[in-house]
């Protein structure tokens, strides 16, 4: 299924960079049946689904930008937030993307508050592993072995203090 859902990924980014509707579906086949993703897409499916979700962030911020679509901007963020979810290692790649991508939403004048919260929300599901490794373990993105998280607010807040007294 992840192999699936990057050939129609492939292919509709393939249209939204302009190539005819004829090639895409054949692109996005031929792009899939290389060696290494076809492996991939058998073995490790958390790697390939955070890369598919990336480009379709893309190439939802290239549509919104070419036809002034403001909900692509939503769509946007939640692929984002999916792709984070799926990979740590993206986390950078995503920080990134968003740190360039929200100038330009709350720039707009026309962008309605309920499509970006919208987007925020999609991120957070997304993210949700990060938050529950802070809740419980008082660390987002590791926990340490052998530790048997619990769940209190003395706990949450705690870790949240914690975490702030550290980055400051």
């Amino acid at each position: 299924e992840i192999w699936l859902l990057n050939v129609l990924a492939i292919a509709w980014l393939s249209g939204v960079l302009g190539i005819q509707s004829r090639y895409r579906l054949i692109l996005g086949l031929i792009c899939m049946s290389f060696p290494v993703l076809t492996a991939l897409a058998l073995t490790v499916k958390d790697d390939l689904l955070a890369v598919g979700m990336f480009c379709m962030s893309i190439g939802a911020v290239i549509q919104a930008k070419r036809f002034n679509e403001e909900y692509q901007y939503t769509l946007s963020i939640m692929f984002l937030g999916l792709a984070a979810g799926s990979k740590i290692t993206l986390l950078p790649f995503v920080a990134l993307s968003l740190f360039l991508y929200l100038p330009d939403i709350l720039r707009r004048k026309v962008y309605e508050k309920k499509l970006f919260f919208l987007g925020i929300v999609g991120f957070i599901i997304g993210t949700w592993r990060y938050i529950l490794n802070l809740i419980y373990y008082g660390n987002p993105v590791q926990r340490v072995a052998g530790e048997t998280g619990s769940v209190s607010l003395s706990n949450l807040y705690g870790n949240v203090m914690g975490l702030l007294y550290a980055s400051v």
